[in-house]
């Protein structure tokens, strides 16, 4: 799931260079860019948020505003929200002259949504109602993604030489128009060369893409370069040079991208400034009264959760009590029952053993080892220690030898 889900999140830059705006909107465009290049994903928002609420911006400015913020969530992998504001803009584009042209683009950034988070049969509809179109309205730029996602879903249906086709004129395109943006095509094209079987070719990308993306000092793309080589070795069983490039995806990942704890921020940055806003709109003595409804309320529900948690507690600790009497009382009556019967074959069904704890007895006795009777039960050999640790307990033995 992580392969997919990495593909969109390095395309928004591109997905926003759309001609034709206003020049208040081509500025907000710019600095948006900008922040977002230096990962400064908070100014973004707030400069958005103030954009948006000014009673100035039209609504044509509000649409184009609302796809910048979710670019900017998509590229943190918030999906949720990026739908939301793609919506929302669509709210807006529709009110707006360029009615038309927001509906097709605003789908295309919808069919790249739903792609990368596996959704394929809603993300191919919608390229082939835009395809169907001939591309009308769409901007060269978001052609490009486009292209590289019908590669994709080619590739995926074996159909090679059209897969290779489609990726190629989507290389032509970013060339010509974001080639700052290539390793992320080559990262595709990566993929097709290895179902393709030639190694050396995809090798050869690789090192391309990766010298292209660590040259312009890109992290997010050499992040998901080392992720799909990650997953290429993965599928080809080359289980050393996975792990070797993921080590350095997840080092990268980790303590250079951190998408989800960026998106944590960029939600509460917003709830404050929608909280700042309200603020400004209260006279003093409403905002107290707010505040201390507030307070009652998260008092409230604080007490309601702590009810539920000391109920939790009190009902699994009786649970865990009368587990233990019961346990107990079966030792005493092993320990008797042992006593008794030294050097007789164990009865089974005179203990309280589970179906599986039987099945693993009797494949103790067949001689089994531990890692052998987890691939016959198709379990873990931790979980085969686990219940033959239960055994022995309830049998009160001391080794599998005892088990008659």
């Amino acid at each position: 799931m992580r392969f997919y889900l990495t593909f969109t999140i390095f395309i928004f830059l591109t997905l926003i260079k759309i001609s034709a705006q206003p020049p208040r909107l081509e500025s907000i465009k710019k600095q948006v860019n900008s922040y977002n290049d230096s990962l400064k994903y908070e100014k973004s928002i707030k400069l958005l948020y103030e954009f948006i609420t000014s009673t100035k911006t039209t609504n044509l400015e509000k649409s184009y505003a609302y796809i910048y913020k979710a670019h900017t969530y998509k590229y943190l992998l918030n999906y949720a929200k990026t739908l939301y504001y793609l919506d929302l803009a669509l709210e807006e584009g529709i009110k707006s002259k360029e009615k038309d042209k927001l509906i097709q683009i605003i789908k295309a950034e919808k069919a790249l949504v739903y792609f990368d988070i596996r959704e394929i049969s809603k993300a191919d509809t919608l390229m082939k109602e835009i395809a169907a179109t001939q591309y009308k309205d769409i901007p060269e730029n978001i052609k490009v993604w486009l292209f590289t996602q019908e590669g994709y879903i080619l590739m995926n249906e074996k159909k090679f030489d059209l897969a290779a086709n489609r990726i190629d004129e989507a290389i032509k395109l970013s060339s010509k128009n974001s080639p700052e943006h290539l390793p992320v095509i080559y990262g595709k094209k990566l993929t097709l060369l290895n179902e393709m079987g030639e190694y050396d070719k995809r090798d050869s990308m690789f090192d391309v893409a990766l010298d292209m993306a660590i040259s312009s000092n890109q992290i997010k793309y050499q992040i998901y370069l080392y992720q799909t080589m990650h997953q290429i070795y993965e599928k080809n069983k080359d289980y050393y040079k996975a792990y070797i490039t993921y080590r350095i995806f997840d080092s990268l990942n980790h303590y250079q991208f951190k998408p989800h704890f960026r998106s944590s921020n960029l939600d509460l940055l917003e709830k404050k400034l929608e909280e700042k806003k309200k603020e400004n709109s209260l006279r003093k003595g409403n905002l107290l009264i707010l505040l201390l409804l507030l307070v009652i309320a998260g008092l409230l529900v604080q007490t309601y959760f702590l009810s539920r948690l000391y109920k939790t507690y009190k009902r699994e600790r009786d649970l865990i009590e009368k587990e233990n009497q019961l346990i107990s009382s079966e030792v005493k009556s092993l320990t008797k029952k042992l006593e008794e019967n030294k050097n007789e074959a164990l009865d089974l069904s005179q203990f309280n053993l589970t179906e599986r704890q039987i099945q693993i007895i009797e494949l103790i006795r067949q001689g089994k080892t531990n890692k052998e009777i987890a691939e016959t039960l198709f379990i873990s050999e931790n979980t085969v220690k686990y219940h033959i640790k239960s055994i022995f307990e309830i049998l009160n033995i001391k080794n599998r030898l005892e088990i008659k």
